[in-house]
């Protein structure tokens, strides 16, 4: 509980707007953004590959169900799990990325978008990854069972309606709180903190539903062998090339091969 929070306490500022230590008051002018980092054309090219495949690593999963239309061996409570790590680093993403695209208007966009591709593939691996609940449902074949089909069904709207309410305080908290505003960086800070904790456990469920099935089902081998190491450049482009640490929440999936 200790470590919990010390953890807590000291990952506020990881979640930061950057830019805001400097303009507190979230005014900004074209000599203001010199905290945009200039991204060489090669880190620019190689982010362009990372999101291309980010997009690409999932289509092995879609394409198995669509073949077998058959969503036994999936876990919902994983995908569920994940639909609420998606949300919450979009909204991050969003909070903490809004000066990076203030400054477009300033800088232009050749300038600012380089820095937005971590950005960017944020909200692709969102796109590509959200569906898949909806896959889920549309293909299990017992649509009896409560635990694995109608919680799941149930679930889901209420996961829907939370997710609007938290990716509209977005443009919410920009109008009224502005870029910089204390509360602003203080929703940043609890997206953050809740898809971090998502991406820690949300792989739980579907562990324990391959070992008790002793088969991976629907489960896609092929998108597991892609994204594993996919994810992992990914996270280290966001880390050592973009310096946004603070977005691999969304990224960072542990390697998992079962059988």
């Amino acid at each position: 509980m200790i470590f919990l929070f010390l953890l807590i306490t000291t990952s506020f500022g990881f979640f930061k707007v950057p830019g805001c230590e400097e303009n507190p008051d979230g005014e900004f002018s074209e000599s203001d953004f010199d905290f945009v980092p200039d991204l060489s054309t090669l880190s620019f090219t190689i982010g362009l590959v990372i999101m291309i495949g980010t997009i690409l690593s999932v289509i092995p999963q879609y394409v198995k169900l669509i073949r077998t239309r058959d969503s036994s061996g999936l876990s919902p409570f994983y995908l569920l799990i994940q639909f609420i790590n998606q949300v919450t680093t979009v909204a991050n993403a969003c909070i903490t990325n809004a000066t990076y695209i203030h400054s477009c208007v300033y800088i232009g966009f050749s300038q600012c978008f380089p820095v937005l591709v971590s950005w960017t593939q944020i909200m692709l691996l969102a796109m590509v990854y959200l569906p898949q609940i909806f896959f889920y449902l549309l293909f299990y074949p017992n649509k009896k069972e409560f635990i694995l089909f109608k919680l799941p069904l149930i679930c889901l709207p209420i996961v829907i309606i939370i997710s609007i309410i938290c990716l509209g305080t977005v443009p919410l908290l920009e109008f009224t709180d502005g870029e910089c505003g204390d509360i602003t960086g203080g929703f940043a800070f609890v997206y953050g903190i809740i898809a971090a904790v998502c991406v820690i456990i949300q792989w739980s469920p579907q562990i324990y539903m391959t070992f008790r099935r002793k088969a991976a089902g629907a489960l896609s081998m092929l998108m597991l062998s892609i994204t594993a190491p996919g994810m992992t450049v990914l996270t280290l482009y966001m880390i050592f090339i973009t310096k946004q640490p603070r977005l691999i929440s969304s990224s960072f999936n542990p390697p998992l091969l079962l059988t």
